[in-house]
């Protein structure tokens, strides 16, 4: 997979007041994958103003809009008159969106440009609508049925596992929606830590339980509390998320930096997962093993899938979660290695699928041929030479993969579309001033 010039529409929900916190959002974690999956093609990613993104190379360009800063409006609105970007400089070949809800928004944006139906649109859903996602959410606006256009129109649809799909489905009880919903593909997600973990102190003498989640119902909080009212004061466990209100003797509420927080995984007793309704995935979940240290977790399907079968920390009852604490599992990582290998080719058997060579060259082929070799290779140079204007026409798209399939490539490492012929490089135009 290479030459492609692919356009990320994000889904940011963790912001340190105006700037978006990139590293602690786990919908910008599966945009970054999807980008280093990806080294030989060039990435235009629509960031929110302020950011704290650290990627920094040649092939990837930023391009600022003012997302909202709630979840709720985020899914339902995109003013692409905010965006600033110049498609009679710029080809795109796919569009990533984290906001799949706005397919249509994107789909118009990209006609009005004269983009028509050879753009491939790939949608990533982190959260499915329905009753169990939605919780004790009251007056939150359900918008399932864009999901599922959505899951109807665009070209691959990506979701964490068979589960998103189950999900979906429940929102509709008397009607089968199976037909509508095409092109599936899953994007399992492995957890890291890579940082180097920073030592500090310790409580001394305790069995540190770690329960890394949000402190909401949803995470189980109310069978936490039940399960760990009765334990022996060698336990302390750790909550990282401080809005943990509730008060108990074994309970320590701190939020860790990222180094900190690797150190507290690496000498913890075990990890605690209590989530039992809605989950399509869980990235926490994976950072005890991949440390060394067990999970203990209540039966789940969606965690089992995470954590796979050999990891078997799982309990059913109180009973169950006691006598594990004093009979540790065994912890294999083996699993969670595997989730972004299979994401990794699934990402790449849907791209392969949508980049066949057309059936024939599109009008004008010969025309840009003979432009680019007498050294006309950008995309507005080969607008005016070839058409005597400044507009993009419906069929540059149809040349352009007519091209990159006929030995014809485009300089990744410039930000504007700008060809040459493979084994050719003499014929990218070179930057003076980056020569001096």
């Amino acid at each position: 997979m290479e030459n492609f010039r692919i356009l990320h529409i994000l889904s940011p929900l963790k912001w340190n007041g105006e700037v978006f916190n990139s590293q602690a959002d786990s919908n910008w974690k599966v945009c970054e994958k999807t980008i280093k999956f990806l080294p030989n093609c060039h990435h235009y990613i629509i960031v929110p103003t302020q950011h704290d993104i650290t990627l920094n190379a040649p092939n990837i360009t930023f391009v600022k809009y003012n997302y909202n800063k709630t979840m709720m409006l985020n899914r339902s609105q995109f003013n692409f008159k905010q965006v600033r970007f110049d498609f009679n400089h710029i080809d795109v070949d796919f569009v990533f969106t984290h906001q799949s809800e706005l397919s249509y928004n994107i789909f118009n944006w990209f006609h009005t440009n004269r983009y028509y139906e050879d753009v491939a649109y790939f949608g990533f859903y982190h959260w499915i609508d329905c009753n169990k996602s939605r919780g004790s959410v009251s007056g939150c606006p359900s918008f399932y049925m864009r999901q599922l256009d959505s899951m109807h129109n665009l070209d691959a649809n990506f979701v964490h596992s068979p589960l998103s799909i189950d999900y979906l489905k429940s929102n509709f009880v008397n009607v089968d929606v199976t037909p509508l919903i095409k092109n599936v593909y899953e994007m399992p997600l492995s957890s890291k830590l890579d940082v180097e973990a920073t030592p500090f102190d310790l409580p001394q003498g305790k069995k540190i339980l770690v329960f890394n989640h949000r402190w909401n119902e949803s995470s189980g909080i109310k069978k936490l509390i039940d399960y760990s009212k009765d334990l022996s004061d060698e336990y302390l466990i750790w909550i990282t998320d401080e809005n943990c209100d509730v008060e108990m003797p074994n309970f320590f509420v701190k939020h860790l930096r990222y180094s900190d927080y690797a150190y507290l995984i690496q000498n913890c007793y075990a990890s605690l997962c209590f989530i039992d309704g809605y989950s399509t995935w869980n990235l926490s979940v994976q950072d005890s093993i991949l440390m060394g240290k067990p999970l203990l977790y209540l039966d789940h399907p969606t965690i089992k899938l995470v954590v796979g079968e050999t990891n078997n920390g799982f309990f059913k009852n109180k009973v169950e979660f006691l006598h594990l604490l004093e009979n540790l599992p065994n912890v294999d990582s083996t699993k969670l290695h595997e989730h972004d290998f299979v994401f990794e080719l699934q990402l790449k058997s849907a791209m392969q699928r949508y980049w066949d060579d057309t059936k024939k060259p599109p009008k004008d082929t010969q025309r840009w041929i003979d432009a680019i070799e007498n050294g006309c290779n950008t995309k507005r140079e080969l607008i005016e030479k070839v058409y005597g204007g400044s507009r993009s026409t419906g069929s540059q798209h149809y040349i352009r993969r007519h091209l990159l399939n006929n030995g014809y490539r485009d300089n990744i490492k410039n930000s504007m579309t700008e060809y040459y012929r493979e084994g050719k490089e003499s014929m990218i135009k070179r930057d003076l001033f980056n020569q001096l």
